[in-house]
């Protein structure tokens, strides 16, 4: 009876603490690309909105080059309140013609817990929508 009652504690407690945190937790709005053919950079930002006291944040941005794995980058850390975030990348060997694609994804994932978006290398500066 006490091992019942204990396990009924902890699991209310749980819950407490993680239900909150999953309720605020947002999945990456959209992603937008700019690659700089010149510079070898890509810029990239996120649109991530979190309810204040979450501890939601993106924890990955991985970069495909020609559907290839390139880098991939962990976060441990919280973005600011309904925001966006913005990430700079320097050395990023593209050349024209080629397709980049970012995908960014959240710590907290609620429905596919990420967002991608792509882009195809032009001469000079190239932008997605």
């Amino acid at each position: 009876m006490k091992t019942r009652l204990f396990l009924t504690i902890v699991f209310i407690i749980t819950a407490a603490l993680i239900t909150p945190n999953i309720l605020s937790a947002k999945d990456p709005a959209w992603v937008k690309l700019t690659y700089n053919l010149d510079q070898k950079s890509l810029e990239v930002i996120i649109g991530h909105s979190r309810i204040k006291g979450s501890t939601d944040h993106i924890s990955r941005v991985e970069i495909k080059i020609n559907g290839v794995a390139y880098k991939t980058f962990n976060y441990k850390y919280n973005v600011p309140n309904n925001s966006r975030v913005v990430y700079f990348y320097n050395d990023i060997q593209a050349k024209k013609g080629d397709r980049i694609e970012v995908t960014a994804t959240s710590a907290v994932p609620v429905e596919n817990g990420s967002k991608s978006c792509n882009i195809v290398v032009q001469e000079g500066v190239t932008q997605s929508n």
